[in-house]
């Protein structure tokens, strides 16, 4: 299936549940998707991680969830809530960070040249260039993955460390008594 499909019917599913004033959060995005086009989860989720890194949908956190919007009718002053890198982005820059700093035993963090320099020495194929990463780096500190120096350098943040569910927390089951009138 061509790319193009898969763009448009995402797109089309987020801007149908934003019309009917649904949160378009992954599991919407690809029950809708699998509903009308017959496209696996998984191939619709790997798809959308693409839209993200080329821009053309932005994920968003906003109380805890993650949403997608469409960029093309999407504005920041519409929304409080943080803009957020792709699940690849993120593992690809705290993965730079944290070995720049390991590796050096930097405690001054490392600058965004010297991540530069790495992730063209590694070839993922990005396209972060100085602009696009320093956008990518902000999001992350946002986001609380990373941490900015007030010398302007990036280090690991201590809290993304630890493994957290993602999302919002479990809802407790109520055991409810019954009750009998007599």
């Amino acid at each position: 299936m061509a790319n193009a499909k898969y763009k448009d019917w995402i797109l089309e599913t987020i801007d149908s549940l934003r019309k009917r004033k649904a949160r378009p959060d992954i599991e919407r995005i690809c029950h809708m998707v699998e509903r009308k086009h017959g496209v696996a989860a998984a191939e619709t989720e790997a798809e959308l991680e693409r839209l993200v890194d080329s821009e053309i949908v932005i994920k968003v956190d906003y109380k805890g969830s993650t949403s997608y919007r469409n960029a093309a009718k999407w504005r920041k002053s519409h929304l409080s809530g943080n803009v957020l890198n792709s699940a690849e982005a993120t593992r690809i820059l705290k993965t730079a960070v944290k070995k720049l700093t390991e590796e050096d035993g930097r405690s001054s963090g490392t600058g965004i040249r010297d991540i530069e320099k790495f992730l063209t020495s590694q070839d993922h194929g990005t396209k972060f260039v100085k602009s696009h990463l320093q956008v990518a780096l902000q999001r992350e500190v946002e986001a609380g993955r990373l941490v900015k120096l007030k010398n302007g350098n990036y280090t690991h943040s201590r809290e993304s460390e630890s493994p957290k569910k993602a999302g919002r927390p479990a809802k407790r089951k109520v055991k409810r008594d019954s009750i009998h009138l007599l």
